[in-house]
């Protein structure tokens, strides 16, 4: 059986090698890109569940590697890391069939299995929704289900309590040793700094088109913006603040000066809010 498999992803290779997309039609390209990719599910869910009993029976040692990520990451040109996680991911795949059999027959990815395994195992009985929607969406709208579906399932003194403790800021020198960094902050700090933030840059790039000189992204005029709210590089104060409160609340309320039954009137809950982020910061990162 394994020498067919083998001989069946060489005919493949070999059918492949010297692809030319050009001497095909429009709908014969989609037609192959789809095919293609679902294969590419299949072979990378198969290649992981081959690659976790591999690492089981040690074959990784035979091979001259101590560590079966290593192992895994130079047959898959990733990261020791990444390798870990997607062995991690095909350990779980014995509790959750669903998800297994979707992966081998093409309907999802790898990394829409993680996202669902790793659900799953935080909030019972959510695999099956999770599921259905990778069947139909991308990663993205997975990642964000997901999430909310986490969530939901913890209490919001805890929530909140686990963001203020994972808040963090790093800072480095890239390739063009400028200063780059990454941070994450709880709602209540990100959400009023991200408002702020994205009114300055708007700011910043109406004043350059009216101006009428070059217009660059807007993400430049965010970077601008950034260094006007936390003091300039010229060592110029930051920029006054803001307190942004937002209120939720029913018009008729608002005008009789108190709320009558099923009638909302409260101040957002920070803690669950979800930003309509600015245009150059991802939903979810990567």
């Amino acid at each position: 059986m394994s020498s067919s498999i083998v001989a069946a992803a060489a005919a493949l290779r070999e059918a492949l090698c010297g692809f030319d997309p050009g001497v095909f039609s429009g709908d014969d390209c989609a037609r192959i890109a789809e095919e293609l990719t679902k294969t590419e599910k299949v072979c990378a869910g198969a290649g992981r569940l081959a690659a976790l009993r591999a690492s089981e029976c040690k074959a990784h040692q035979a091979r001259g590697f101590n560590d079966a990520a290593d192992w895994l990451a130079k047959q898959t040109g990733t990261t020791p890391g990444q390798a870990r996680k997607s062995l991690t991911n095909a350990g779980k795949l014995g509790d959750h069939p669903d998800t297994r059999d979707a992966l081998l027959a093409g309907e999802v990815s790898m990394d829409q299995a993680g996202e669902i395994l790793d659900t799953a195992g935080e909030v019972p009985g959510s695999e099956r929704e999770l599921l259905d929607l990778a069947r139909e969406g991308d990663l993205r709208r997975l990642k964000e289900k997901a999430r909310d579906v986490r969530l939901e399932a913890i209490k919001p003194e805890e929530l909140h309590q686990r963001q203020v403790k994972a808040r963090t800021c790093r800072a480095w020198r890239n390739d063009f040793g400028m200063i780059a960094f990454t941070g994450v902050l709880a709602p209540e700090t990100g959400v009023p700094f991200l408002t702020r933030l994205e009114r300055e840059a708007d700011r910043l790039m109406r004043a350059a088109q009216e101006a009428g000189g070059e217009v660059e992204a807007w993400d430049a005029y965010a970077a601008d913006a950034f260094a006007l709210l936390v003091g300039g590089a010229d060592g110029s104060k930051p920029r006054p603040g803001q307190t942004d409160l937002t209120i939720v609340c029913d018009l008729r309320a608002w005008r009789r000066g108190h709320a009558h039954e099923g009638e909302p009137c409260h101040i957002l809950d920070a803690v669950r809010y979800r930003s309509t982020w600015p245009r150059s910061f991802p939903r979810t990162p990567s």
